[in-house]
């Protein structure tokens, strides 16, 4: 007679007690926390302590909150946001995962999120609980001011959830809400089993190849899919050790991450494209040498459109580091599906399909017949175990050809169950039907097509943009540029992107009111428009148009149509972009001589920074805005002289990764470390050089601490 096996987990919080149980010495997590030292501070978390401290949480977290009750995580980044997530699942409770606003203080996305969500519990850094605006919570309607604050920094009493018993839950019960949007209106919460949550990871040990001697390493924010399942979903359940750092950390720094799978002997890694990309620009040869990547065997590159020159440059830049092509895994994946629909094959080199530009276009994956008509598509791969593809013709419902683009279109256990509180937009993604059949899909509003087994991404069916790995719909956009003046009220506005060199680029079509404005009022409006774009939605506007009304192109029932705007726009068929600085204009400086600026180190100096502010060579006011202005010239693309001292980071379109690279640029000069929400602390240029510059004897009396926690806009996948 056989023994029968012990029946599997049904819900996350009974696969994290099991571990505890099977492993409890067994290191679970670790967190670099880089705080202006060359090394960071290590913190780590086994399976027993984390199990332990997640009881005596959701004993705590039980108090205030009902099982279902939504928590609103608005925690930073850290060993304490994974256990809060944790302990709120425990609890019964449905983890609402985001970030705190404290650079930027706009806290309209954060109040819309807690809106659609009902947040009864809002979970945060005790220095963030008093820092929400007056403006904000004094409002009735208020959800974040009617929602039962809590931090994360009190202190729970070790051993107070050994007697606590957690509430019973099912498979099917919901274990957090992912929001995807962009946008600052209307956002939606999709609905993340646990069943989902376990099929999933389940699919993932096979795709990937996962064990508990593989050793993981993430930067990306846990507050979004990619970064959330891949650093935590798949590592518990696959059991192996996941490395953590703050993505502020790896914009500020990418050797950082490379250093972390140096150190640790990183075998998979999950990262947009761009993320790559930074790597081979901002790592030079001579650090290359201490870097040691033989190890990474799984460099998952998705949640943005894989680019080839990428995969050939960052193999170039890191192959005697010991990188190997074969490394590289492209994926594709999104928020509705948990996360990965696709994976490339482990060991293998990245499938390349070189097709016609032309045919691409009319919606057909066809061989080129010249080069010049040859594109390159990098596969994503073939369907993970247990998830089911169908590209469809989105005009017909039917099912494509073999060499046609379609939609693609989801079945299987990872779909996640809907949107919350949203049957509409429920019923229009995840419940669709292919001709007379019963089976209902998600429709990912994705293009692509299926050769030989191989999903290869064609691009979109809306007119969704994609920045960074985030999702960005350019209606959002639309409305804060029209919002951004009273005159441009009643008018039309077209976002979209165009890629300058390789990379998105987001361009603004505003149309003009019909009343006369002169120079100075387009100036004005173009450099409210671009302030308004990186205060709401952290995207920097780099090109604003204005046009006569009625300029942009509409259907005959009045919707804008974008791609005609887009294409109107890459012929030239628009006025000239209004110049950065235009409305106001900075007296020209001359470009630092040598003596006045030191050559810049080597990319390893960024994470290595003088205990001894002594050391530091002491910088006038003057020479700081000057350093400054130059430096936020070239990120702004615009003439030094156009960068006027008197006016806020943000006027220059500054979003917070540019704002990153701008302050650890400045460090690196200052020879001392500059926080990351330098633009975000002052009103100012000249007021920031005037807090950064340091008296005759050495001593900071403004330094500004280090942020390389503060979030950054790098999310998603898909």
């Amino acid at each position: 007679m056989t023994a029968r096996s012990a029946p599997g987990p049904r819900t996350v919080t009974e696969l994290l007690r099991q571990r505890a149980e099977q492993e409890p010495d067994r290191l679970a997590f670790r967190f670099l926390e880089y705080a202006g030292s060359a090394q960071p501070v290590v913190s780590e978390l086994t399976y027993g302590r984390l199990e332990a401290r997640a009881r005596d949480v959701a004993a705590m977290l039980s108090q205030v909150a009902k099982p279902g009750d939504r928590v609103l995580m608005l925690c930073p980044p850290g060993l304490d946001y994974i256990t809060y997530f944790f302990a709120s699942i425990h609890a019964g409770l449905v983890a609402v995962p985001a970030y705190p606003p404290a650079a930027s203080g706009r806290y309209d996305r954060i109040e819309a999120i807690a809106r659609d969500c009902d947040a009864a519990v809002v979970l945060s850094d005790e220095a963030e609980s008093n820092q929400v605006p007056a403006d904000l919570t004094e409002q009735s309607g208020s959800s974040l001011w009617h929602a039962r604050w809590v931090s994360v920094r009190q202190e729970v009493a070790e051993g107070s959830g050994l007697d606590w018993n957690p509430p019973g839950a099912a498979g099917d019960a919901l274990a957090f809400l992912q929001y995807t949007s962009g946008s600052t209106g209307s956002p939606k919460g999709v609905m993340v089993s646990h069943g989902n949550l376990l099929a999933h990871a389940r699919s993932a040990q096979s795709c990937y190849s996962f064990d508990p001697e593989v050793r993981g390493v993430n930067w990306l924010p846990l507050y979004h899919d990619m970064g959330l399942i891949s650093g935590l979903i798949y590592p518990l359940y696959s059991m192996f050790p996941s490395t953590h750092l703050a993505s502020a950390a790896f914009i500020r720094s990418p050797l950082r991450w490379l250093e972390a799978i140096t150190r640790y002997g990183g075998v998979v890694s999950f990262a947009p494209n761009f993320a790559y990309q930074m790597c081979v620009d901002r790592i030079d040869e001579q650090t290359r040498q201490h870097l040691d990547l033989s190890t990474w065997t799984r460099a998952i590159n998705g949640a943005e459109p894989v680019r080839l020159s990428t995969l050939e440059a960052f193999t170039r830049a890191f192959t005697g580091c010991g990188f190997r092509r074969s490394s590289f895994v492209p994926a594709y994946g999104l928020a509705e599906n948990t996360l990965t629909v696709s994976a490339s094959t482990i060991g293998a080199d990245p499938v390349v399909r070189y097709v016609s530009r032309s045919g691409l276009a009319a919606g057909r994956l066809l061989p080129p017949t010249d080069l010049a008509q040859a594109q390159p598509l990098v596969s994503s791969g073939r369907p993970m175990p247990g998830v089911v593809v169908e590209i469809v013709d989105p005009s017909t419902g039917g099912r494509t050809g073999a060499d046609r683009v379609g939609e693609i279109w989801l079945g299987g256990q990872s779909v996640a169950g809907g949107y919350l509180d949203n049957p509409e937009a429920t019923e229009r993604t995840f419940h669709n039907t292919i001709g007379p059949g019963k089976e209902r899909y998600l429709r990912t509003g994705d293009l692509g097509a299926m050769i030989d087994g191989e999903l290869y991404i064609a691009g979109r069916v809306d007119d969704m943009m994609i920045f960074r790995g985030r999702n960005v719909h350019p209606q959002d956009v639309e409305a804060t540029s029209m919002d951004s003046d009273p005159a441009l009220g009643s008018t039309r506005c077209a976002a979209f992107a165009v890629p300058v060199a390789g990379e998105p680029s987001l361009v603004i079509v505003q149309e003009l009111p019909r009343r006369r404005t002169g120079a100075a009022d387009r100036a004005r409006m173009a450099a409210t428009i671009r302030r308004r774009i990186v205060e709401e939605h952290q995207l920097a506007a780099d090109t604003i148009v204005l046009v006569r009304p009625g300029a942009l192109p509409t259907t005959s029932s009045g919707k804008i149509q974008r791609k005609a705007a887009r294409a109107r726009y890459l012929e030239g068929g628009y006025p000239p972009p209004v110049p950065i600085g235009a409305d106001e204009v900075g007296d020209d400086i001359a470009p630092p001589t040598a003596e006045q600026t030191p050559a810049p180190p080597p990319e390893h100096a960024t994470v290595s920074y003088s205990s001894a502010d002594t050391a530091s060579p002491t910088r006038t006011p003057a020479e700081i805005e000057n350093q400054l202005r130059l430096l936020i010239a070239e990120s702004a693309r615009c003439a030094v002289r156009d960068v006027s001292p008197n006016q806020s980071f943000s006027y220059f379109g500054l979003d917070s990764m540019r704002a990153v690279s701008v302050a650890e640029r400045l460090s690196r000069w200052l020879g001392r470390d500059v926080s990351t929400a330098l633009a975000w602390e002052h009103p100012t240029i000249a007021a920031a050089a005037r807090a950064l510059a340091l008296p005759a004897d050495g001593r900071d009396r403004n330094r500004s601490t280090p942020a390389a926690s503060e979030p950054i806009a790098v999310v998603g996948i898909g």
